[in-house]
């Protein structure tokens, strides 16, 4: 067992022993919960992918041997388990005026693709509560992650690369307006996976953390919310500080039989978001001088799925396009990516699914078909320029997964 799987199960062990504990002033009340998951998938392509494949984005390129025959167009399969999950909540006493409460959080994911199957950490949050207003200090989901609206997919990629998908270290404060309407403000760090193409010490380089605004009107049975966050790099030291702004706007409707959510996102560099785009380092042959601009990318979703039934069945569909630059380079500018995929010109996604729960027990399918097209040409502000012989890819991935709740 590695350390930090032997620190991890101590703290599960030492939680469970604070449970018994008689309830007083000073004594911490947790409640320990998770699932054990599987997960068995089949595609028909090979895929651009993470932790086994598990993790899936879109598929790969066409890749042609001297023969002419597509080495990407061969098949893959696996089984994992690395999705179990363990979680505790805590409830302290109360400070500061504010109901008190923490939340621990892991998988043995893996922090990189070297390490499935160790111990990852997925959130650790300290909460406080007042009447009006929440102040959250510690790793937890990205702002544009949107907790209150996301797909429903059985896949863990959750909508990715169409859905913004990132855990950071933050501190966040929510101002709740009433009952229907919150505001909330967040500054946040890249962390592990989530991090800037070529580390996350490129915004620790910058100085400034990401700033982030956003506003949820309505309520459980019917939302609409907006965000922006604005982020901040530095390429290297010599480099002067790049800013990029992303916008999303998105809502959700739930009836008593089907549940409608949609989003769309907007901006530039969402490279930490496991998103497509990036940066580019544009560099004058005249004059030598160096500028660092952001790609931007536009990116669409709906879920729909039926509610309230042990049987629910919905379909997730998704778009996603790199745009290039806000403006033209200029002739005597050459250019360097620093993104993910920024050949890709149109991005889409389906995937039905179908789930069954049985008590502690879930069984679900779903079939992912993504289809991209990979350009191979750039027009003046490096967007994606499609040539004729340019063709589409497509994977489909059967996935299956069991999961049993405690």
């Amino acid at each position: 067992m590695t350390r930090p799987n032997f620190f991890f199960f101590a703290i599960v062990y030492f939680m469970g022993l604070t449970s018994f504990l008689p309830a007083g002033d000073s004594a911490v009340n947790s409640e320990i919960s998770g699932f054990i998951k599987f997960d068995g998938y089949y595609d028909t392509r090979q895929v651009t992918s993470a932790r086994e494949g598990h993790f899936h984005l879109y598929p790969k390129d066409i890749d042609k041997d001297s023969e002419g025959n597509d080495l990407n167009a061969v098949s893959n399969i696996n089984m994992v388990n690395f999705q179990s999950r363990v979680r505790i909540k805590m409830n302290a006493p109360e400070a500061l005026g504010a109901k008190v409460s923490g939340l621990l959080e892991a998988d043995f994911f893996g922090a990189s693709g070297d390490n499935e199957d160790e111990l990852r950490l997925r959130h650790a949050t300290i909460k406080l509560d007042w009447v009006g207003s929440q102040l959250l200090i510690g790793q937890y989901w990205s702002p544009l992650f949107t907790p209150a609206v996301y797909p429903q997919t059985v896949s863990f990629n959750t909508g990715m690369p169409f859905q913004p998908f990132a855990r950071n270290p933050q501190i966040r404060y929510t101002l709740k307006m009433g009952d229907n309407l919150a505001l909330f403000g967040a500054a946040t760090m890249q962390r592990d996976a989530y991090e800037e193409n070529g580390g996350r010490v490129k915004q620790q380089m910058s100085g400034l953390p990401g700033l982030h605004g956003n506003a949820e009107l309505g309520n459980a049975k019917a939302l609409v919310g907006a965000g922006g966050h604005l982020r901040f790099i530095r390429h290297d030291a010599a480099a002067d500080v790049m800013s990029s702004l992303v916008l999303t706007g998105y809502g959700k409707l739930v009836g008593s039989k089907f549940a409608l959510r949609g989003k769309m996102v907007y901006g530039g560099d969402m490279t930490d978001q496991l998103m497509l785009g990036g940066y580019t380092v544009l560099t004058d042959t005249v004059s030598g001088s160096v500028d660092y601009q952001p790609l931007q990318t536009i990116s669409a979703w709906f879920d729909i799925a039926s509610v309230g039934k042990p049987i629910t069945v919905g379909i997730f569909g998704g778009y996603s396009s790199n745009l290039g630059l806000a403006s033209d380079k200029t002739t005597n500018q050459t250019e360097a990516f620093f993104a993910r995929s920024s050949n890709i010109t149109g991005l889409w996604r389906l995937s039905p699914r179908a789930v069954y729960n049985v008590g502690k027990l879930r069984f679900a399918f779903e079939l992912e078909i993504t289809s991209v097209l990979y350009a191979s040409d750039y027009e003046q502000n490096l967007a994606p320029k499609e040539l004729s012989d340019d063709e589409r890819v497509t994977n489909i991935r059967g996935l299956f997964a069991t999961y049993l709740f405690f």
